[in-house]
């Protein structure tokens, strides 16, 4: 998934660790999407994870 991130959002080369740190926040945001009911998703009630600064 890095390198798909690399080279869609950065256009080849990403910052060193960019892209692995991206694969794994969107990881991390899949697992906890997935983990949601889809009752709260439709209601809008989507919980998403913190984005290190």
């Amino acid at each position: 998934m890095a390198e798909a991130l690399a080279r869609n959002v950065w256009r080849g080369e990403a910052p060193d660790g960019a892209a692995e740190r991206l694969a794994a926040l969107v990881a991390e945001a899949d697992a906890l999407l997935a983990a949601q009911p889809f009752d709260a998703l439709v209601t809008g009630e989507v919980r998403f994870p913190s984005v290190p600064a």
